[in-house]
């Protein structure tokens, strides 16, 4: 938990510090609040501002997930992540065949069964889904991927979880490739049929502006870029603007809806 705000603006040498995503190596799997909930504290929301990820410069893994988190299977929650920037370039290995997932606030969240978390003041244990909830996101996303590349404003792919009550303001740049861009999610949902997983999105808005220099976007949406099977996304609302170039499918809300999902905004 956050007990103050947090600046990332520093430099070394003349040139800008790069943040390292949390889970870059091995997936966070706790719990991440914004809000300090211990006895006497303020419990104001505090934010993290000024983080630098540029994947062209820290590309020392195959590993292609950024963002704050790069893969998380954990819960974030009542956190502000501020003038955030992201840089995520495909210039060869794994990455040049598309395999980017980005957002502001987490590449991927891709845990396979729900949390169970202790309360902090007795013993018993509350469900908990892996996602985000009240987080507010404001940055710029220049990915240049491949047709696997996921881009959204708050997490690239969500796989198994939720993102509710979450807002987001974000420019994403120039992606020649992709396969969904959203404004709070590239990709919602396993693209792959199955009813053992299933994701939300979950009274959320988005204010995105698409700069996309070339046409070969899969799919666009205001909140979601491409919603599949057994996923829902609900009083949700979108504003912003879209380059000339458009994704083979673009949306308002979604860009793409699969089969067994509920788009209602």
């Amino acid at each position: 938990m956050l007990a103050a705000d947090i600046n990332l603006t520093k430099e070394d040498q003349g040139k800008r510090v790069v943040w390292l995503p949390i889970g870059f190596k091995n997936s966070f799997k706790g719990v991440f609040l914004g809000v300090d909930t211990r006895e006497g504290s303020d419990r104001k929301r505090h934010s993290i501002s000024g983080m630098y990820v540029d994947a062209t410069t820290n590309a020392s893994s195959d590993m292609g997930y950024f963002g704050l988190f790069g893969r998380c299977d954990g819960f974030v929650g009542h956190l502000q992540l501020l003038d955030a920037s992201v840089k995520a370039v495909a210039t060869g290995g794994v990455w040049s065949k598309g395999l980017i997932s980005a957002g502001l606030l987490c590449g991927i969240n891709q845990k396979d069964d729900r949390m169970y978390v202790k309360e902090t003041n007795n013993s018993d244990t509350f469900y908990m889904e892996p996602g985000f909830t009240h987080v507010d996101v404001k940055g710029t996303l220049d990915i240049d991927g491949g047709e696997s590349t996921d881009i959204g404003g708050v997490c690239g792919n969500i796989l198994n979880g939720e993102i509710t009550h979450s807002t987001a303001k974000v420019t994403v740049n120039g992606p020649g490739r992709a396969n969904g861009i959203g404004g709070i999610c590239g990709v919602l949902g396993y693209p792959y049929y199955t009813d053992e997983l299933e994701a939300h999105i979950l009274d959320c808005a988005a204010d995105v502006t698409f700069e996309c220099t070339k046409s070969s976007a899969k799919y666009m949406g205001g909140i979601a870029g491409f919603v599949s099977y057994n996923t829902d996304v609900k009083g949700c609302s979108s504003t912003g603007t879209m380059s000339k170039y458009l994704g083979n499918e673009t949306g308002g809300i979604a860009g793409l809806q699969d089969y067994k999902t509920t788009v209602m905004a």
